[in-house]
């Protein structure tokens, strides 16, 4: 399954902030420089798990295991926070069968399909034909293990013809024009308030 991918990086204006500090020499600026970067990638990705759980109702697991950091050095005055992954499987929407099907003692008979919450601000909805169950089967399309819990929906008239339901990626998270906003924010923040740090630290005066 293909992978998608955004990048969230630390832009700041690096001319105006290093002027600031005229007194600080060509040196000490870039070693600030490169930590502030540093600092506020670190700060960034932390801050994206925040902002993407404010509108989407996913782990902070999965946020996590998305995310990426590109660190700056000497040589490369350029940090950013790599967000890649695939669309995450409709069972992480908290997902709730209707009437289900596979309960054991009630008679078998096609259920109410299964709802999901994917916004923290929506309500739930319903998937229609779609199932929550384990796979036993090794020719599940999808993404889906053998025995992995998942919404599942029939491909065909086969029995053993079963596709893995998916919703939104995390990269398609972090692309809504909310989330995107509060993080460029964050990055500029955070990257001038480590600098100043840096450079009060580098020429000796409070700790960074």
């Amino acid at each position: 399954m293909a992978l998608e991918g955004i990048r969230v990086d630390v832009r700041t204006d690096i001319k105006r902030a290093i002027a600031e500090f005229r007194a600080a020499n060509d040196k000490i600026s870039r070693v600030a420089t490169v930590r502030a970067l540093n600092r506020a990638a670190e700060a960034l990705r932390t801050e994206t798990g925040r902002e993407v759980r404010k509108v989407y109702n996913v782990k902070l697991r999965a946020v996590r295991e998305a995310t990426r950091l590109r660190r700056a050095s000497a040589q490369s005055l350029f940090a950013s926070v790599l967000v890649e992954g695939a669309r995450l499987p409709l069972v992480e929407f908290a997902a709730r069968a209707v009437n289900p099907w596979n309960v054991k003692g009630r008679k078998r008979r096609p259920g109410g399909g299964v709802t999901v919450k994917i916004k923290v601000s929506g309500g739930r909805k319903l998937v229609r034909s779609a199932f929550l169950t384990s796979s036993t089967r090794n020719n599940a399309t999808g993404g889906g293990s053998e025995g992995q819990l998942h919404v599942w929906r029939r491909t065909s008239s086969e029995r053993s013809s079963l596709r893995t339901l998916r919703s939104i990626s995390i990269p398609q998270a972090v692309s809504n024009d909310a989330i995107r906003t509060a993080l460029s924010a964050v990055a500029g923040n955070e990257f001038q308030k480590n600098f100043e740090q840096q450079l009060r630290f580098l020429t000796g005066g409070t700790r960074g």
